[in-house]
C-alpha cells in the first residue's frame, strides 16, 4: 500500500522567483536550473512559469532534445556535459551548450569534427570537490579548448557549494579569480543561494572582490560581536578532498595525541 502523498506546484510562485532573481541581478542572463523532469512533476508543464529566463539549465540529453522538438530555442546548457563522444553530433545539432568539467571531456571536443561548433562553459572547481577543472589545470584547460575547433564560444563557470552560509562566498571567488586571471572570458557564477544572501554576486568579478573585501573589513571591525577565528583553532583545506576523506581527516585531527 502506498502512502497517500499530494504535492502542489504553484506556477505564480514559479514565475515571482524569476522575476525576484532579476530584481537582484540586473543586466546578468539568468538560466533556469531544471533537473530531472522537475523532479518527475513535468518539465513541459513548468516552462510557461519560467518564460522570463534566458534559457534552461539540465542534466539530460534527452530532455534538452525533446525542448528543441517542442520549439524551444532559447539556450539550453547541458551542466554536466556530455559523456561519450557519440553525444556530441546531436549536441551540436541541436545547438546545446555544454559544461566541460573532465580532461576526458577535452579530449573528446579536440578529437570531435562537428557540423556546428558549441558554446562551452569550462568549471572551474572552488569548493565542491564534485565537477569542475581543478585550479591549477584552468589556464592549460582554456588554451586547449580555445585552439579547439568544435569549440565557438568559451565561458568560465563555476558552483558556489557554500552560498547559504554566511562567509560563502569569500572563498570560492578568491580561488575563481585567481585561477582565471587575465582571460577575456565571460563569467557565469552565482546560483540562487547566491543572488539572494549576496547582492554583489551579479556584478562584475572585480566588483564581487570589492564588495567580499568591504564586508569581510565591516564584520572584522564592528563593536559587536566581531567574526575572528578564536586561538589554537584548525583550518581544514578540504581543496580536492570527497567528503570521505574530509571526515577522516577530521578524525585524524581528533586523535589523543
Amino acid at each position: 500500500m502506498t502512502r497517500p502523498l499530494y504535492a502542489q506546484l504553484s506556477l505564480p510562485a514559479l514565475r515571482a522567483n524569476v522575476a525576484r532573481a532579476r530584481e537582484l541581478a540586473p543586466g546578468t542572463e539568468l538560466l533556469a536550473v531544471v533537473k530531472a523532469n522537475a523532479y518527475g512533476h513535468g518539465l513541459m508543464r513548468l516552462l510557461p512559469a519560467l518564460a522570463e529566463a534566458d534559457g534552461l539549465a539540465l542534466l539530460e540529453l534527452d530532455a534538452a532534445v525533446a525542448l528543441r522538438a517542442a520549439h524551444y530555442m532559447r539556450r539550453i546548457l547541458l551542466l554536466e556535459g556530455f559523456f561519450t563522444p557519440d553525444e556530441l553530433p546531436e549536441v551540436a545539432a541541436r545547438r546545446l551548450a555544454v559544461v566541460v568539467h573532465s580532461e576526458d571531456q577535452v579530449r573528446m571536443l579536440e578529437l570531435a569534427r562537428l557540423e556546428r561548433s558549441l558554446e562551452v562553459f569550462v568549471k572551474v572547481n572552488t569548493g565542491m570537490n564534485r565537477l569542475g577543472v581543478a585550479p591549477a589545470d584552468v589556464v592549460r584547460t582554456v588554451e586547449r579548448l580555445n585552439q579547439c575547433e568544435s569549440v565557438a564560444v568559451l565561458r568560465l563557470m563555476t558552483h558556489f557549494a557554500r552560498a547559504d552560509e554566511a562567509d560563502g562566498l569569500k572563498e570560492p571567488v578568491a580561488v575563481f579569480t585567481a585561477a582565471c586571471r587575465g582571460m577575456p572570458f565571460p563569467r557565469s557564477l552565482a546560483n540562487s543561494a547566491g543572488v539572494v544572501r549576496y547582492a554583489e554576486a551579479g556584478g562584475d568579478i572585480d566588483e564581487i572582490e570589492a564588495a567580499i573585501a568591504a564586508r569581510d573589513h565591516h564584520d572584522s571591525t564592528r563593536a559587536d560581536g566581531p567574526l575572528t577565528r578564536p586561538d589554537g583553532s584548525i583550518i581544514v583545506d578540504t581543496t580536492g578532498l570527497g567528503i570521505d576523506e574530509v571526515l577522516a581527516h577530521i578524525e585524524r585531527l581528533l586523535e589523543p595525541a
